[in-house]
């Protein structure tokens, strides 16, 4: 139950989302250098969609341990219904993004993933409930503070490290984000 959880004193933030909210943030502003020196050139055109993806990465930290909240209160199947709401949502992105390409498509899964990072509708047990301003207490500060350190990341690359290397533009602009995580941390 939530309410055991909310009394143990664990940390509010799943641990792993603690980790990758900086990975993705970092990603979100260096795809396109990350996959240029891992990949070559070549590959160039695929570094907007991982930036694109590691934004949703970001919300993705969050809504997927959403799942152990329904094990914990002993019902898996409000998991399965949520699943069954939330499709035509992804189907929709899909069909939005479409006429856009690939880089329409990533943008639709995008926001389809933080229309989905609330909390499960009626994740209830009991007196115990889960709703949307006890998931943003616990996870809106790490939440936010990757985006807010994915777009100032992004235009500080774009303002001042646009004639550099692409391996020191990797290195500032990932020092740049995970210094500003840190600090709103």
């Amino acid at each position: 139950m939530w309410s055991s959880y909310a009394g143990s004193g664990l940390p509010p933030c799943p641990p792993s989302a603690s980790f990758t909210i900086p990975v993705f943030a970092a990603l979100a502003i260096t795809g396109q250098d990350f996959v240029v020196l891992l990949l070559g050139e070549s590959w160039a055109p695929a570094g907007p969609l991982l930036s694109i993806f590691a934004v949703r990465g970001i919300a993705q930290s969050v809504e997927r341990t959403l799942g152990w909240l329904h094990i914990v209160a002993g019902r898996p199947d409000r998991w399965m219904r949520w699943g069954l709401f939330s499709t035509p949502f992804q189907l929709l992105a899909l069909a939005v993004g479409l006429p856009f390409g690939p880089i329409g498509v990533a943008i639709a899964y995008t926001v389809a993933m933080f229309r989905s990072f609330h909390p499960c509708p009626g994740l209830r047990r009991g007196t115990a409930c889960i709703g949307a301003k006890e998931v943003l207490a616990a996870t809106g500060p790490q939440s936010a503070s990757g985006l807010i350190a994915a777009t100032l990341g992004y235009v500080l690359q774009q303002s001042w490290l646009g004639d550099v290397s692409q391996l020191t533009r990797f290195a500032i602009s990932t020092l740049i984000c995970l210094t500003i995580i840190s600090w709103l941390w």
